[in-house]
């Protein structure tokens, strides 16, 4: 199965990766229009299709305020980007995951909580870490993959919003994410 994993948001961080390991396709976009995301995922979908492997979607629904913190304009503008994403991916056929940051974070576990001199690292900061472990340097496409041209970047020089999306992708095809996870049924007393 190939995963397109998308950190939506102004600054849209994406990462295709697929079954057979290999390392992903990144890519980061400002401001993604409905075409591009359009044409991001019919592309991804087409890579998919070329290796004979269903696509996949996992987009991670924000944290948003809540209460007198809350900020209406970004709150709408986050929901509304995640629901793009979606909406595209099930048009197009592919199955969509939506996962807290909680969950995917879960793939952070191989990095330390705490950093040499015993300070906690933030999950950003683990992730920072984890990213340039796995490979030392990955095809960034900065603009609309499929589109724009691909670059060898070093993965510690990657935008954040695109690290996360490779590490909640590597949960969904290696870690955790790999089987949706259901509460069980409550028994009838």
């Amino acid at each position: 199965m190939a995963e397109l994993a998308i950190d939506p948001g102004i600054k849209t961080g994406g990462a295709l990766g697929f079954g057979s390991g290999e390392p992903p396709i990144v890519f980061l976009i400002e401001r993604p229009t409905a075409h591009q995301t359009y044409r991001i995922v019919r592309r991804a979908k087409e890579l998919a299709d070329a290796r004979g492997e269903r696509l996949g979607l996992v987009v991670e629904d924000q944290h948003l305020a809540r209460h007198a913190r809350a900020n209406p304009a970004s709150t709408i503008h986050l929901a509304r980007s995640a629901e793009r994403w979606v909406f595209v991916a099930e048009l197009l056929g592919a199955h969509v995951t939506r996962v807290q940051p909680a969950s995917w974070r879960t793939e952070l576990s191989p990095v330390s909580p705490v950093d040499d001199a015993g300070e906690k690292l933030t999950p950003k900061q683990r992730a920072r870490i984890l990213v340039p472990r796995l490979w030392s340097s990955l095809e960034l496409c900065r603009g609309e993959l499929g589109s724009d041209p691909l670059a060898p970047c070093p993965t510690d020089e990657l935008p954040l919003d695109t690290v996360e999306a490779i590490v909640m992708g590597r949960w969904r095809l290696v870690g955790d994410g790999k089987h949706d996870r259901r509460a069980p049924k409550k028994r009838k007393s």
